[in-house]
């Protein structure tokens, strides 16, 4: 809350990105791709409004980036561009399996972020102090004070604890 921040609000989208629209281009191909783009630029301008009128601090900034592309490579690129130190992804998940832990998305980021820390934050919740967080690792890979730093920190500020979990496949 009381630190300089810039918040970098990414959305990605592919041809089969549903729309949120139910028009369809005519036209297809290019057409299909300006309307994502459109709708994608539109989501993160009601997203950053949203965030901006519940939080009026001056200390943070925010920037939108719409992409078309990979999300994991998109991630990738975006951190190393904009030397970011956290990465916070929201897990939705598309199937109604209720036993799973994470959707694919989250899955694939986690396995293929290296450049910085991930934090996975599920739908459901509703902001509020925090009080547990989930370490989560296959063990393929080893953590430096780099990575762990901003757990721990964040962990601190909350006096929160940290649970570590095997991820398996």
């Amino acid at each position: 809350r009381n630190k300089e921040c810039t918040f970098y609000i990414l959305n990605t989208y592919e041809e089969h990105t549903p729309l949120t629209s139910k028009r369809i281009p005519a036209g297809k191909g290019d057409a299909l791709l300006q309307q994502l783009s459109d709708e994608s630029e539109e989501g993160l301008k009601t997203t950053v409004h949203k965030i901006v009128l519940d939080n009026g601090n001056t200390n943070h900034m925010f920037n939108t980036i719409s992409a078309k592309g990979d999300l994991v490579e998109v991630i990738s690129k975006t951190v190393e561009r904009n030397m970011v130190d956290l990465v916070v992804m929201g897990n939705t998940g598309t199937t109604a399996a209720k036993a799973i832990f994470m959707g694919s998305s989250a899955v694939k980021t986690i396995k293929a972020m290296k450049l910085c820390p991930l934090l996975i934050v599920p739908s459901e919740i509703d902001f509020g102090p925090v009080k547990k967080i989930a370490f989560v690792t296959d063990y393929k890979r080893s953590f430096n004070l780099k990575v762990i730093s901003p757990l721990l920190f964040m962990a601190s500020l909350f006096s929160a604890s940290v649970r570590i979990f095997r991820a398996l496949e």
